[in-house]
């Protein structure tokens, strides 16, 4: 007998005893995750870490009102039953489902795992490389993640709904020093597997920005032109997607509110979702509620064409879900969510030196610090700490430093002007979002 054959099994001896305890309208939601992370330390040395953790939603009725627990084995059959007992009496009457599930079968695991083998041959390489790069006095971190994930919901009757979700990443942080000043920089790449990635030129991008970022001074306080450097538009736009959100967008709480159909940003500029991207962390069929997750625009032609539903606020609004009904964990309702999104342009794109020389005068911000603290998706504006380069006559000149950045961020995405020809991504754990240097209008800065 298989591993999943055993645990359906467990389920369906579990499913007889819930029933004749009086649990009606049982479903489990499923998620198995396996990680790989294989690291590089001075030595070289390597270090690898394997997980494998299966966690269990059940959610039943129960006297007609809902129950629920979460558990990472299903053995103490007693103790489940307890647990839906006690938060029957927490949870108020059964929502309808409609979840289309599907009799089970046994499958392959599609995702693909890399050897070992290459895998730790490929870091020590990237290391090697980013330890001897100018100025570098220390490789902080170099990792390559394998991250997989089965998403099983699974009715009473044992129909059920499959997703193999997963994702592999490089990350590298570097960090150099210069005249008794340091500064880091840290970047990351996905893939569908290890010969897809670049991992040279992610090395080169990370070593090339910490050696930029040495030194600096705070700026005098004024009005500046900005390129948002990719990254920083990246971490913003993770920041600000609660807007696009239907149940925001519902209770007033986004600017986006009353602005369907109108224009917030350039012609050339889109916001798409793709949920099969091949440089993305997320990649599913459908989402938590059955629903198919499908390529949508948010952002079309720079009109504002769809707002993100889950089943729930699209009956709200007489509408269909869009397919992004997704639970932030385990242990979360249904909320929102999305797979990937890239902000990107129909224009042509160019390189950030490009940007610099046409803009003149100004700054290039290259990293924020508190982004979720300092950003306000409610109303669009933030404040953060940043730092960057001054750009004198299309040129980089100086360094600057832990700034104060404020404005709005709908306005910086309505005065973009030109973006980069290069994608910088989140990092695991945040919102798989990838943008572009962004050219846009002015923000206040607070310095000296």
């Amino acid at each position: 007998m298989t591993m999943m054959e055993d645990r359906m099994q467990q389920i369906r001896d579990l499913t007889a005893c819930l029933k004749q305890e009086g649990f009606r309208r049982i479903h489990y939601y499923m998620i198995r995750t396996r990680s790989r992370v294989t690291s590089v330390f001075p030595g070289p040395h390597i270090r690898q870490e394997e997980t494998d953790d299966t966690m269990y939603s059940i959610e039943a009725s129960y006297h007609g009102r809902a129950c629920r627990m979460y558990t990472n084995h299903l053995e103490d059959t007693s103790e489940i039953i307890r647990i839906l007992k006690e938060t029957s009496e927490i949870y108020g009457p059964v929502e309808e489902t409609d979840v289309c599930y599907k009799p089970w079968e046994e499958t392959e695991d599609p995702f693909c795992w890399d050897s070992q083998e290459q895998v730790s041959r490929t870091l020590k390489q990237a290391w090697h490389t980013a330890e001897h790069a100018p100025l570098i006095f220390l490789v902080q971190k170099c990792c390559y993640e394998q991250n997989s994930r089965e998403i099983w919901m699974i009715d009473e009757q044992m129909n059920c709904i499959r997703e193999q979700d997963g994702y592999h990443c490089f990350t590298i942080r570097a960090a150099a020093e210069k005249d008794g000043t340091r500064s880091s920089a840290a970047d990351c790449i996905y893939g569908r597997n290890l010969q897809s990635m670049d991992m040279e030129h992610c090395v080169n991008r990370v070593t090339e920005e910490a050696r930029r970022a040495l030194g600096g001074e705070k700026l005098m306080s004024g009005t500046y032109a900005v390129i948002l450097g990719g990254k920083v538009a990246a971490e913003l736009l993770a920041a600000f997607l609660p807007a696009f959100y239907a149940e925001n967008i519902q209770d007033g709480q986004s600017p986006l509110k009353g602005k369907q159909e109108e224009q917030i940003a350039p012609t050339e500029i889109c916001l798409r979702e793709l949920p099969d991207l091949d440089q993305g962390r997320v990649r599913r069929s459908v989402d938590d509620e059955g629903v198919p997750v499908k390529e949508k625009l948010l952002i079309d032609q720079g009109v504002f064409t769809q707002p993100l539903y889950n089943r729930k606020t699209a009956r709200k609004d007489g509408v269909t879900s869009t397919g992004n009904g997704f639970r932030s964990s385990i242990q979360s309702d249904v909320g929102t969510g999305v797979t990937n999104l890239i902000l990107e342009s129909r224009e042509p794109s160019v390189s950030r030196a490009d940007l610099e020389q046409a803009m003149g005068e100004g700054i290039l911000v290259t990293r924020v610090d508190g982004v979720f603290a300092g950003a306000d998706s409610t109303t669009g504006r933030f404040s953060l700490i940043a730092g960057g380069r001054v750009i004198r006559q299309g040129k980089e000149a100086e360094t600057f430093r832990e700034v104060t950045i404020s404005g709005s961020f709908f306005e910086c995405l309505r005065q973009i002007r030109k973006t980069g020809e290069e994608l910088y991504t989140t990092e695991p754990g945040d919102i798989s979002v990838s943008a572009p240097d962004l050219w846009t209008g002015t923000l206040t800065i607070s310095g000296k």
